[in-house]
């Protein structure tokens, strides 16, 4: 099970973006992607990453929750960015050493939200700021069940089905993911039946075996 431990600063479908600008959130997804090589400022690094899932009050027009994804380091310095959220969510109070990660889920902070624009031309959100919920507000409870998953401790987790699209990906590219693991089940390969032979031309291959002097065999 995963706890918070401080470490000491050294110095899909249908895509909503979330609306731009400040709102209330829930954390209704944590999940724990295990090592990944990223790309920053033109270099690559590998990194331990876990993706948090915020939902907002908007909806849909199919009456679906919005939400954004965020992709950190899994770090907890007291200058990490997942570090912050972790005290946003327990509302500007630094987390006990030992509270379980997975307690966050559920807990309300708020966000600020950038539109930003990638090469294709397609819009996507990005969280760029986290804050604790001021006192005297409240947050409507989440309309999807939070998510909890870790690639090291599968039996905590969640079914991989469940996870975002995202995150799957992610988990495929995994450089500690265990050796068994997998996405999707092995598929069976399905035999292939022999061909059928016709009654006339079985009795052309007896003439034939007859001509050439050969055994019949009648099983």
């Amino acid at each position: 099970m995963r706890t918070f431990t401080k470490f000491p600063d050294k110095a899909d479908g249908d895509y909503i973006p979330y609306p731009a600008g400040t709102s209330i959130a829930l954390l209704t997804g944590l999940f724990f992607v295990g090592k990944q090589q990223l790309s920053f400022q033109g270099e690559s690094r590998i990194r331990p990453t876990v993706v948090l899932s915020w939902e907002g009050a908007d909806r849909a027009a199919d009456g679906r929750a919005l939400s954004v994804l965020e992709t950190l380091t899994d770090s907890l310095h007291d200058k990490s960015t997942f570090f912050n959220r972790a005290l946003a969510l327990t509302g500007g109070q630094e987390p006990l050493p030992g509270l379980a990660l997975r307690a966050l889920l559920g807990k309300p902070a708020v966000i600020t939200v950038r539109h930003v624009e990638s090469q294709s031309g397609h819009t996507y959100a990005r969280v760029v700021s986290c804050g604790p919920l001021p006192r005297g507000l409240s947050a409507p409870p989440p309309a999807v069940e939070p998510l909890y998953f870790d690639l090291q401790a599968p039996v905590e987790s969640c079914p991989i089905t469940a996870l975002p699209r995202r995150c799957q990906r992610l988990l495929e590219t995994a450089l500690d993911k265990p050796a068994t693991f997998m996405i999707s089940p092995p598929v069976e390969a399905t035999p292939i039946p022999a061909p059928l032979i016709s009654d006339l031309e079985v009795q052309r291959l007896h003439r034939r075996l007859q001509q050439l002097g050969l055994p019949l065999n009648r099983t």
